[in-house]
This record gives structure tokens, sequence and C-alpha cells, in this order.
């Protein structure tokens, strides 16, 4: 846990994990599972490939980001991005 996940966390609302994956409906709910154990809701896009990019995650978290802005869902959000080499 990091210094900045000590200084939202007692604020956070949502926090939600979007990715893009690969595999079965089975693969995906293990995934979903996981991060439910972190509280994270899942957002993902589903690639029949492992070589495809993962534009579908970008335009799905763009999307959402703005529409939560335009509504005034939100004060404050905070866009953590990896390099998706961290595993569950």
């Amino acid at each position: 846990m990091g210094p900045a996940q000590h200084l939202l966390e007692p604020f956070a609302i949502r926090k939600t994990y979007y990715t893009s994956v690969t595999g079965s409906e089975e693969v995906i709910s293990g995934i979903r599972q996981q991060l439910r154990k972190l509280v994270f809701d899942l957002k993902y896009s589903k690639k029949t490939r492992s070589e495809e990019k993962a534009k579908g995650v970008d335009i799905a978290l763009t999307k959402d980001m703005l529409c939560h802005a335009f509504r005034q869902k939100y004060d404050i959000a905070v866009l953590v991005a990896g390099d998706g080499l961290c595993s569950l």
C-alpha cells in the first residue's frame, strides 16, 4: 500500500479497475473475485487474442471519467496507471 492510498482510502467512494482480458468466463470470474477482495469494481474489455491492443479499455475509462465529471459525480478523480505487469 503506497502513501497515496493511505491518504485517499478513507475518502474513496468508488474504486474501479479497468483492464482487458483474454480467456474464458471462468478466468474472468476469477479475476473479478480477486479484485472484489481488494474492494474494486471491474470493468473490462474482452480480447479474443493476447496480441490485440486494449483500446476498448482506454475508451471506456475516458468515457466514464468524462461522463461522471459532466454529471458532477465527484469532487476529485484520481487516475492511477500501471504498466500491466502486476499479478493478483
